[in-house]
């Protein structure tokens, strides 16, 4: 009949006696299964908890917990759970220790248990396996939702497109509207030569329809902005994070499959540029930074990036002071600073750009200045340019709707200096300044 040695032996455990603080006293011969995997175990005379823990580094802080157990400030057994080391062959072995008091004496013992190598490699096995299939399945979910957002996108688009057609057959129309309105005037002021009181009435419908004109145009601006937040909302929420996630697996299938390291570094290169023209896209299409941290920070933002995007240096300046806007004097003037950076890389060929703002009593004053050709201001001319951009014109137009001014100064080869001043939020002007 086997020994419970013998037994211990062929379920490979090794049986360790604690006779002192920091000595073990082996019980019996070392199974053949330790001895094959650890061998200098075997030669080990005396084992100590220094060469316990220099061949196996896991039972440093076990050995610390078990002293407790064997010294009577607890009870019952204790169990170290499954570890993992390289045996003597370089192969993965997993070991698992546990500590208790056996006897009517309560002698200490210390069992190590060989799991065996088998066991390692088998665990590693389904572990990749459960992680590959984890990976497939967050991978297809992550298809499922480009492919949707990809739909949602195109739909956006679709709509967009249908609404800029609405808007410039209105604009069409509207300007049709204008032609025949100007040309009755015209017909009307013929006429009326010697009528001054029909002049006057004709002059009050012309500055009526003008403000109708202004309102038109803030509403038709309000509409645009929204509609450009709303996509830029949607590809950094939805776009952005979804190929940042891609990007994310793609460095792990890298880590975990060494052999397809090179596609995937090349796809993950790919996905880099998608992610860095989608933020572009985002950071132009909207303004988050005007809504969520005020003027000053989304205008010094839109100046960083301007400097970085043109390789022209830029810097934005700010007196401290609190300057509350109402929401459309607030995006107007981020409008306006935009436009003007926009004609500064167009026409001044700029070695210097500089915005400023400042509060001056109850008023704002937001400055653009340039380093560049400029231009002779005393001919200058505000009007509406050929290609219908936002323009000086509809800067000081809309300036002027809100009871602001605009002052443009330059100087050929001296650069130029665009002045806005816009009333503060009359809720607020009482504020220290």
């Amino acid at each position: 009949m086997a020994s419970p040695l013998d037994l211990l032996a062929a379920l490979r455990v090794l049986p360790l006696r604690r006779t002192g603080s920091d000595r073990f006293e082996l019980i019996g011969p070392v199974p053949a299964a330790f001895a094959a995997c650890f061998p200098a175990l075997a030669a080990q005379r005396p084992i100590t908890a220094a060469t316990l823990t220099a061949d196996f580094p896991f039972l440093t802080g076990f050995l610390d917990d078990a002293a407790l157990l064997w010294n009577g400030r607890s009870t019952g057994s204790l169990a170290s759970g499954p570890w993992q080391q390289d045996d003597a062959t370089g192969r993965p072995a997993v070991l698992e220790a546990k500590a208790l008091h056996a006897g009517p004496d309560r002698t200490p013992f210390l069992l190590l248990e060989l799991l065996g190598s088998e066991f390692a490699e088998l665990q590693e096995i389904l572990q990749k396996a459960r992680d590959q299939r984890l990976e497939y399945e967050h991978l297809s979910r992550l298809h499922q939702a480009l492919s949707a957002s990809s739909r949602q996108l195109q739909r956006l688009a679709e709509e967009r497109q249908a609404a800029n057609a609405l808007l410039r057959a209105a604009r069409e129309e509207l300007e049709q509207r204008v032609a025949e309105r100007t040309v009755a005037l015209t017909e009307a002021n013929a006429r009326l030569q010697q009528e001054s009181a029909e002049r006057a009435r004709a002059n009050a419908a012309l500055l009526a329809h003008q403000e109708q004109l202004r309102t038109l145009a803030e509403q038709l601006v309000g509409a645009e902005e929204a509609e450009r937040r709303q996509i830029a909302e949607f590809l950094h929420d939805r776009i952005g994070q979804n190929l940042a996630l891609v990007k994310m697996r793609l460095r792990t299938l890298a880590e975990k499959l060494p052999e397809a390291r090179g596609p995937l570094d090349e796809t993950s290169k790919l996905m880099d540029e998608v992610i860095s023209d989608t933020r572009g896209l985002t950071a132009d299409l909207g303004t988050p930074a005007l809504y969520e941290l005020g003027l000053e920070a989304a205008l010094d933002s839109l100046v960083r990036r301007f400097g970085e995007v043109h390789g022209i240096p830029a810097r934005f300046d700010d007196d401290g002071n609190e300057k509350p806007l109402a929401e459309r004097a607030r995006l107007l003037a981020y409008q306006s600073v935009r436009e003007l950076l926009h004609n500064i890389v167009k026409h001044a060929e700029a070695s210097l750009v500089v915005v400023r703002t400042a509060r001056d009593g109850a008023s704002l004053l937001l400055s653009v200045t340039d380093r560049g050709l400029g231009f002779d201001a005393s001919r200058f001319e505000y009007r509406v340019t050929a290609a219908g951009g936002f323009g000086l014109f509809n800067i000081r137009e809309r300036v002027t709707h809100l009871g602001g001014t605009c002052r443009v100064v330059s100087t050929p080869g001296r650069g130029t200096e665009v002045t806005l001043t816009l009333p503060l939020d009359a809720g607020t002007r009482g504020q220290k300044q």
